[in-house]
């Protein structure tokens, strides 16, 4: 293989490896170069055919009959015409063997590429079982970054929440403090104004206790003046009811003593009238026939001095 050029030229590719710590996956495309095989091409030489052959004119030729310059001719021809053939068979069997030569290359690149092809995907799968790791790892890495932020966080609230139930112990016990001071200011207020309330109470007992006796003394003074005017006006009342029936009985003792006049139908008493015979009373007036101004008609006069 040293000695075809073609091979010394042809270059294998080199594949890019990535590196561990890269950000982005790539594909690793493989495109192997074409080795060029040389082949021996067999063209019809030009006059001495490609080989090294000249033609001698034998100086027989140039200095003999015809008849040895053509027999020359003829042999120098034959002799030519052998050196072709040898020279085109020595031609063929070089192209034969640049040609297994060529095969054998081809076949060695050919095997090579395929190693090559292996040794990519070697690499790619190595490649993408780094990837593999390199996710798995980051991803645990952000999983462990997110768990140690999150157990930061917690400890900031915790912190927080503790400092924010120490705040509000503290402001618990001030306030109770205070509370207690207020409970005790309202408690000793409350013992000083149920001492001033005793004693307005008391004053106010004693003196609604005066004020009371005083009514009471007046009421019994005044029960004793209604009595006293009850009792003169049921004596008025007496003597009232008393002079009422007097006058009634006199009324009545009256009006029994009444008799009417049968002339001027007048009523007057008994004692005044006169009766005659008849059941009928009479005036003195009318009796008598004397007008008067009381009774100034004079209806009729009684005879036989009546």
């Amino acid at each position: 293989m040293s000695g075809n050029p073609a091979l010394s030229r042809s270059k294998i590719p080199v594949l890019p490896i990535r590196p561990s710590n890269a950000r982005g996956t790539h594909k690793v495309s493989i495109k192997p170069r074409k080795v060029r095989t040389p082949s021996v091409q067999v063209t019809q030489a030009p006059e001495n055919h490609g080989c090294n052959l000249t033609r001698t004119t034998p100086q027989s030729i140039r200095s003999g009959t015809f008849q040895d310059r053509l027999l020359a001719a003829q042999q120098a021809q034959e002799a030519w015409l052998n050196s072709a053939t040898q020279e085109v068979t020595t031609l063929r069997l070089q192209h034969e063997e640049v040609r297994r030569i060529s095969r054998q290359a081809r076949q060695q690149v050919e095997d090579q590429q395929h190693q090559e092809r292996q040794r990519l995907q070697e690499l790619q799968q190595a490649a993408h079982q780094a990837q593999l790791v390199e996710s798995t790892e980051r991803k645990r890495l952000e999983l462990l970054r997110e768990e140690t932020e999150r157990v930061r966080l917690a400890q900031e609230r915790q912190k927080r929440r503790d400092e924010a139930d120490r705040l509000r112990r503290e402001a618990y016990e001030e306030e109770r403090r205070q509370l207690e001071e207020r409970i005790a200011e309202v408690e000793r207020r409350r013992v000083e104004a149920e001492r001033i309330r005793l004693e307005a109470e008391e004053a106010e007992r004693q003196r609604l206790a005066a004020e009371a006796a005083e009514a009471e003394r007046r009421r019994l003074e005044a029960a004793e003046a209604e009595r006293r005017r009850l009792e003169a006006e049921a004596a008025e009342a007496a003597e009232a009811e008393r002079l009422r029936l007097e006058a009634v009985e006199a009324e009545r003792i009256r009006r029994e003593r009444e008799r009417e006049c049968a002339v001027c139908m007048d009523r007057y008493d008994m004692g005044f009238m006169i009766k005659v015979p008849c059941p009928h009373w009479y005036c003195p007036e009318d009796l008598s026939g004397k007008p008067t101004t009381e009774n100034p008609r004079k209806p009729f006069v009684l005879s036989n001095g009546y």
